[in-house]
């Protein structure tokens, strides 16, 4: 038996990624009862598994029934997971049949943060009167799962209003 694991070589905190494993029977007889087990690797939660995969929280594995597979056979069963935390995670899969027959296949995932930042300003008075001091208040929030830096906030201002003070954690 031989084994293919293909997934995304780079991911991103909270979207899904499929992984497809390959197998192969690439001897001349036949191999019965083949069962293929996924780990599915911390930082990573199962979604779902195709053709039957049954998946064991306790353990973290997908285990498929693949069957009997005859010489020169091919099978394939895919996962969707889910990228939880950041780092460089290993995913294994490995096949068994009932003669003993083991192959084991991997694929590496980077999965990265990304900062994702919106905006929102609010208008502390309104409406606002010709020739009274007003205030707006400006938020910036990151929604993302990365830390944010070099952040800058920039303001135009329309004709015949001056800014009087700004203030928030930085001098403005």
């Amino acid at each position: 038996l031989a084994v293919h694991v293909t997934g995304p070589g780079l991911r991103y905190v909270g979207r899904a990624a499929t992984y497809t494993v390959n197998v192969l029977n690439d001897g001349t007889v036949a191999n019965n009862n083949v069962r293929a087990t996924y780990k599915v690797p911390e930082g990573f939660q199962f979604v779902s598994a195709d053709r039957g995969g049954k998946y064991d929280a306790g353990q973290r594995t997908i285990h498929w029934f693949l069957g009997r597979m005859e010489g020169g056979q091919t099978s394939q069963v895919t996962c969707e997971l889910t990228a939880l935390g950041q780092g460089d995670f290993q995913h294994v899969c490995s096949v068994i049949s009932d003669s003993g027959v083991k192959a084991e296949g991997t694929v590496a995932t980077s999965v990265k943060g990304a900062a994702s930042l919106s905006t929102e300003i609010v208008d502390l008075n309104d409406p606002v009167e010709v020739g009274v001091e007003t205030a707006w208040e400006i938020r910036v929030k990151n929604e993302g799962s990365k830390a944010a830096s070099n952040i800058a906030v920039v303001c135009e201002l329309p004709d015949h209003v001056q800014v009087i003070s700004a203030k928030g954690p930085t001098q403005g």
